[in-house]
């Protein structure tokens, strides 16, 4: 499969985010398709394999098809508030001053819950502590790391980068960069 995500990478541009250990239970692809789209050429590709994808923008973050079943899609509706029962704030800034903020949604600590990865100096965490009366109810757990890797602004995304079934910290930086976070679940 490497293979073919680097012919894919060099017709497309397309990038892949995979571990080595994934791909070792991936079945052998041979595939000849001529004017087919990506797509096409995934779907052939993951057809049957024990992986999945997920196309974001011009990445394929490759995973677990195991983990990718057991999380489908969901519609959420409700209000995400502090413990006292008010709107979380994510910036104190108004009028075109509050800055960006980018969030992840996943359940970080394992718990059943969904909770919140804020981007920070890496990323925050807000754990989901209690949900009622249609609200959801964060305490805000401060940063991951004591690692700053911001330079300006980070992306948070968490994928299962080692397979392992739980969610790890994936954060795209504007200098270029990724960097990985291992949730410390994986400790465990």
């Amino acid at each position: 499969m490497k293979t073919i995500f680097k012919e894919i990478n060099r017709q497309n541009g397309y990038l892949f985010i995979f571990s080595e250990e994934m791909l070792k239970n991936a079945k052998p692809v041979d595939i000849h398709v001529v004017k087919g789209s990506l797509e096409e050429v995934l779907r052939i590709c993951f057809n049957g394999q024990p992986l999945a994808y997920q196309l974001i923008g011009k990445t394929i973050v490759v995973k677990s098809a195991a983990v990718a079943e057991a999380a489908p899609p969901s519609v959420v509706r409700g209000k995400i508030v502090n413990e006292k029962g008010q709107p979380i704030r994510l910036n104190a800034g108004t009028g075109g001053k509050a800055g960006r903020r980018k969030l992840s949604a996943t359940d970080w600590d394992g718990d059943g819950k969904l909770d919140l990865l804020l981007n920070s100096a890496n990323a925050n965490f807000l754990r989901q502590v209690d949900s009622k009366d249609g609200n959801w109810v964060m305490r805000d757990e401060g940063s991951l790391s004591t690692k700053n890797i911001e330079g300006h602004d980070v992306s948070p995304t968490t994928v299962d980068w080692d397979g392992n079934g739980i969610s790890d910290l994936l954060s795209g930086a504007e200098d270029g960069r990724f960097y990985f976070l291992q949730n410390p679940r994986a400790a465990k």
